[in-house]
């Protein structure tokens, strides 16, 4: 059961030398549209202490996808499509950098955390994992719409969250791709309720309906 606390704290790990912002929509938005083997339902669940002979087989790869996963969830919505433009502006050193010398700077530091041995791949590649899991949380909510599939799992749920929270707290675009996703969801389940569309289910219930299901098993 996750409290309104547990929406509201974020994980931002520090993994291979790169400080994560907290997992936003505009990750998400990036991660899908770039490809990224960490959002596939079916490449996840490989990447896991339990799996790591999984990760050894496909290393290369695997370690190509995290650099660009890693690299999309460091930079906020804007920053990532100027990255992608050469033209991303470094604002402690007042200058403009391509791609090309972003990852040059960040392979060098990469390397060099390597070569001291700090870093374990597979347990970063399992860090990275648990980043976004914890990311995608959403709260225990269940809807009151009998009628309607309107749930976060819906193809267009991106659209759905950004059109919902820009419309009914007037919050930018900007503002709604950049916060951090859990907040994002909070919000929106929150508006849902008061539009009798949602009710967040409390810890009573939830344990109420855990032991209703044991005792039917």
């Amino acid at each position: 059961m996750l409290r309104y606390s547990d929406m509201l704290s974020v994980d931002a790990p520090l993994l291979l030398g790169v400080r994560l912002l907290p997992l936003s929509l505009g990750h998400v938005i990036h991660l899908q549209e770039r490809e990224c083997l960490f959002v596939s339902g079916t490449i996840v669940p490989l990447f896991t202490e339990n799996s790591a002979a999984s990760c050894l087989n496909n290393l290369t790869r695997i370690t190509n996808e995290l650099i660009l996963g890693l690299t999309i969830c460091s930079l906020s919505y804007e920053d990532f499509n100027d990255l992608m433009n050469d033209k991303l502006y470094l604002d402690d050193e007042k200058i403009f950098i391509t791609m090309e010398e972003y990852m040059s700077r960040w392979s060098s530091a990469v390397k060099q955390i390597l070569a001291n041995g700090d870093v374990n791949i597979v347990q970063t590649i399992s860090l990275f994992n648990e980043y976004l899991i914890n990311g995608y949380k959403q709260p225990d909510v269940e809807s009151l719409n009998e009628n309607k599939d309107d749930s976060i799992g819906t193809c267009d749920w991106i659209t759905n969250l950004v059109e919902t929270l820009t419309s009914e707290k007037q919050m930018t675009i900007s503002e709604v791709l950049n916060q951090p996703l859990k907040l994002t969801f909070l919000q929106y389940f929150k508006i849902g309720e008061k539009h009798n569309l949602y009710h967040f289910v409390t810890p009573e219930e939830a344990e109420l309906r855990a032991m209703a299901t044991e005792v039917k098993v």
